[in-house]
């Protein structure tokens, strides 16, 4: 059994395979009375109904359990470590399987996509070596040399791996830098923050002083029956009651003010910043995620920096002034009024600790929420179409419950630490009656000094209050920081190096130069790809669906650069350029068409907002799209919807292609460009398209062959490879990869003509 902290396991599996475990898998664990702590914890991402949702693999000490988060909180799968055999990662097209090899048979444990793939293997190496030290710690080289993940970064506190993109690790971050680093958003409205906190210095100073005038409007006017002096002090209570009601309303003008500047400010560095991140950040964050940031995240912070900054140093002010007040007064009663101050402070700091990780999960709760939001709402029509309407909204069901029952725990630790906190303090004022009380009735106190005490003592309490409080406000703040800040400490894996220049008017002469290229999921999309693409030649990419064709178009764009050897334009190393120049003198057309929300005519002149109608018009009629948008109500003037929903697909596709003219690129890059278009609408495009990429570089990527026919040469890619390259004639004859699929081709045409 594996119970010691110091044992092979504890060593073998480190804080990297220990992932946040949901909370109905947690009950469950606690119900099967494990007497082993969980060694590791990790999730794939397909079910084994072969759905996208999530599976976990749990081992606590021997014991090895496989979850269906989908389906229940029960095991599926639950067999000792030492009745596996072996272990294999199987390799499926676009997934792989986790299987376990026993004496009664394979257990397939868990389906995972590419992304998850280093995980995986890192968690098959970890069991093997510890299958293989025979339950003793495996010497260091063992498993250190080329893990995936051993070989990234480690934090020196708590071992977790920091993220490549982050310059510190996010659970060790100093709250007090990440304050400092927030109070550096105020500095720019320095004049306005100091504005109102005048006020709020103002606003404190008005609110000590009725209590005092009540002590001398009790013992003075009302006991001496004065009644001028009862007067002065009610017209002088009004004055200072009218003008802390002024000083309050100024006070949140500016505040308010200062909050919107700042909100605005966070939110246009981190969308700026957005802009300059590579697609890789894309490919790992979900939408719903991001929007949560910007949005949420934004929201929390400012308050914190405008009223939670305000109010922090408001409340002291009161602390001190009101206690030396107190002390002025009777100190015998004040250090009674202090008394119940060290009890909040003790639970104030337990109180924080037990809350600061249940805030971040559910953060978390939020963004897996919005996530599924901004999955389904765009993807509503999917949705309808295969009747899965049931099962959104199970999963929505689910997520909601899981947000639910965080905040459910956040509301039962706050119900009972803030009711505490007032029970300490009510204490408190109680005691100071009754103390204060018998010294009146001995006559060595006045009702009106106690009257003042009891009011300034709960002017006392107030700020402790709101004090033990505002360690949730910076909790939620410094949270909410961490996860703005982990987006803007994000660096960009394609950016310009210091030195890099802008490229003059291109040719359009490219050279792939023993270029490979894979994902982060490790998967060599790309090997050692030689190509030359002369100017103004026109270059067909064909080859099976995820042979790597649109990767080498991305390529182009510097979307992504190489892992291996490097391209250049007209000679320039794309790593050497900046990518603005680049890019302003490359036209595509995406596979997938994607129009933002607003008229035709601006979404032709995305690309060149400076365009003149009658160039837009060009464009247009160059794409077969004008005829159909004069017939439009509204012409060019025409609101397309939300992603062009009100479009087809074919005006849709047209008007991408439209987009990409206006530019008039040297190099143009046609990705799957007349997919969208009926035969009749394609042989249109067609034309138009071989007299626009006249004397310019054209890549055409096409599954439709019929397309390449005229093209100077056609690549064909397989699994990565360039396997053949020639023009039409060339590749027919050789009787290759390409023939076969014209063949097909031709035989489906047939078949579709009968």
């Amino acid at each position: 059994m594996i119970e010691s902290e110091n044992d092979s396991s504890s060593i073998l599996f480190h804080k990297d395979l220990v992932e946040e475990i949901p909370e109905s898998i947690e009950r469950s664990l606690k119900s099967l009375d494990l007497k082993e702590r969980v060694r590791v914890a990790v999730f794939s991402d397909i079910t084994p109904k072969n759905t996208y949702g999530k599976t976990w693999l749990i081992i606590a000490g021997e014991q090895l359990l496989v979850y269906d988060t989908e389906v229940n909180s029960n095991p599926r799968i639950r067999i000792s470590l030492r009745d596996i055999n072996e272990i294999e990662i199987r390799k499926y097209i676009g997934n792989n399987a986790f299987i376990v090899k026993t004496q009664k048979g394979e257990l397939e444990l868990a389906r995972f996509t590419n992304t998850l793939k280093p995980k995986f293997e890192y968690l098959k190496k970890r069991l093997e070596t510890f299958f293989n030290s025979s339950w003793r710690p495996p010497k260091k080289e063992i498993y250190m040399k080329k893990d995936p993940i051993e070989s990234q970064r480690r934090c020196p506190k708590c071992g977790r791996v920091i993220p490549p993109w982050m310059s510190t690790c996010p659970y060790c971050m100093s709250k007090r830098k990440v304050i400092f680093r927030l109070l550096g958003y105020v500095k720019p409205h320095l004049p306005l923050a100091i504005s109102g906190f005048a006020l709020t210095i103002c606003f404190t100073f008005l609110n000590l002083l009725p209590p005092y005038l009540m002590k001398i409007l009790i013992d003075d006017a009302i006991g001496n029956a004065n009644l001028t002096l009862l007067v002065w002090l009610t017209i002088s209570l009004v004055i200072i009651y009218l003008l802390r009601a002024l000083t309050a309303a100024g006070r949140s003008y500016l505040l308010g003010k200062l909050g919107q500047k700042i909100m605005v400010d966070l939110r246009r560095r981190l969308y700026e910043h957005l802009q300059v991140l590579s697609l890789r950040f894309y490919d790992k964050n979900e939408t719903g995620r991001i929007m949560s940031r910007v949005m949420s995240d934004t929201e929390r912070v400012q308050y914190f920096l405008t009223w939670g900054i305000q109010q922090f140093f408001m409340d002291i002010m009161i602390l001190v002034f009101v206690a030396i007040i107190l002390f002025t007064m009777s100190w015998q009663l004040a250090i009674i009024v202090l008394m119940p101050t060290s009890i909040l402070i003790v639970g104030t700091k337990i109180f924080s600790k037990k809350i600061r990780s249940v805030y971040h999960k559910a953060w978390r709760r939020w963004a897996d929420l919005s996530a599924i939001l901004a999955d389904t709402i765009p993807g509503v029509a999917v949705v309808k179409a295969f009747s899965q309407e049931r099962k959104e909204i199970s999963k929505f069901n689910r997520k909601t419950h899981e947000l639910y029952e965080v905040n459910v725990k956040i509301s039962l630790l706050e119900g009972i630490f803030f009711p505490l906190i007032g029970f300490v303090m009510t204490l408190g004022a109680v005691s100071v009656w009754w103390f204060g009380g018998k010294q009146i009735l001995s006559g060595t106190l006045t009702l009106g000094v106690l009257t003042a005490f009891i009011s300034y003592t709960w002017r006392f309490y107030e700020p402790v209050g709101r004090l033990s409080n505002m360690s949730s406000v910076l909790l939620r703040a410094t949270t909410s920081a961490e996860r703005i800040f982990e987006v803007l400490d994000t660096r960009p894996d394609v950016h310009d190096s210091p030195n890099a220049i802008s490229l003059p008017q291109l040719k359009g002469h490219i050279i792939f130069h023993n270029v490979s290229f894979a994902y982060e999921s490790g998967e060599t999309v790309l090997k050692n790809i030689n190509l030359e693409i002369k100017p103004g030649q026109k270059v067909g990419l064909v080859g099976p669906s995820g042979a790597g064709k649109t990767t080498l178009a991305k390529l182009i764009l510097r979307f992504y650069d190489p892992t291996e050897g490097k391209i250049t334009i007209d000679g320039y190393d794309l790593r050497e350029v900046k990518q603005e120049s680049l890019r302003k003198q490359i036209g595509i057309v995406l596979q997938e068409p994607f129009l933002f929300k607003g008229s035709i005519a601006e979404n032709i002149a995305y690309g060149n907002p400076l365009a003149p109608p009658e160039k837009i018009i060009e464009a247009a009629k160059a794409a077969n799209i004008h005829d159909f948008i004069i017939s439009l109500p509204e012409a060019y003037d025409t609101d397309v919807g939300e992603r062009g929903h009100r479009l087809s697909g074919g005006e849709k596709q047209r008007i991408s292609i439209a987009r990409a003219l206006l530019r008039d690129p040297k190099i143009l890059i046609l990705d799957e460009a007349t997919s969208s278009v009926d035969t009749a609408t394609e042989s249109l495009i067609q034309e138009a398209l071989e007299r626009l990429m006249e004397n310019r570089t054209s890549i055409i990527i096409a599954h439709r062959l019929s397309t390449l026919r005229n093209a100077d040469k056609i690549v064909v890619i397989d699994h990565g490879e360039i396997v053949e390259e020639g023009s039409h004639e060339e590749l027919i004859r050789l009787g290759g990869l390409y023939s076969r699929l014209c063949r097909m081709q031709t035989a489906l045409a047939m078949i579709a003509n009968r």
